[in-house]
């Protein structure tokens, strides 16, 4: 069963995926392309540990691919590269990262925003609509992020959403979850 310590939770098609406080991660269900971490094989009902990561501070699915940050700042992804999701040459000074059904971005230390992967409809953010192994830096962010708190109601006590993004028009960075600062 999966470890005590759970620190967050992501979800691709058909399967899930769990950082523990640990920094170790542990994923579930479908398996066909890899994305549970341990090579395409069979489903697994229970969670399985990734033995290619430690030390992660996130992660992020995609349909079929997952991608973990290190303390580090590097970037490991696994599960299908049928578009190049799986990236080349990522950063290694990332700070947040996330991922679509079939691309991945980073925010970097230097506030870049890098993504690879599937670029069909634009998503990788550089003014193209060609697919991209490498990272390429999304266009128009030109500063460092700004945070926005997003809360349904007023007075209202439950869980916070920060959104990071440099310009908010383009798209989300990271999300973070937290009691709702207005309690601190």
């Amino acid at each position: 069963g999966l470890a005590s310590g759970v620190s967050a939770v992501t979800a691709g098609t058909e399967f899930s995926c769990a950082l523990l406080t640990s920094g170790q991660i542990q994923c579930w269900g479908e398996d066909g392309a890899g994305q549970l971490g341990i090579g395409p094989g069979a489903d697994e009902r229970t969670p399985v540990v990734v033995t290619a990561v430690s030390g992660a501070t996130a992660v992020a699915a995609g349909a079929e691919h997952v991608c973990a940050l290190s303390s580090g700042g590097t970037i490991t992804c696994w599960g299908d590269n049928s578009d190049g999701q799986l990236g080349s040459g990522l950063p290694t000074n990332a700070v947040a990262i996330t991922s679509g059904d079939l691309y991945s971005c980073a925010v970097t230390a230097t506030n870049a925003v890098e993504c690879w992967g599937e670029n069909a409809n634009g998503q990788l953010g550089n003014a193209t609509k060609s697919n991209s192994t490498t990272p390429v830096t999304a266009l128009g962010f030109d500063g460092p992020p700004t945070i926005s708190y997003i809360l349904p109601t007023e007075g209202w006590t439950g869980t916070w959403v920060a959104v990071y993004s440099s310009q908010p028009l383009l798209g989300i960075t990271a999300i973070d979850f937290g009691p709702n600062p207005a309690q601190s």
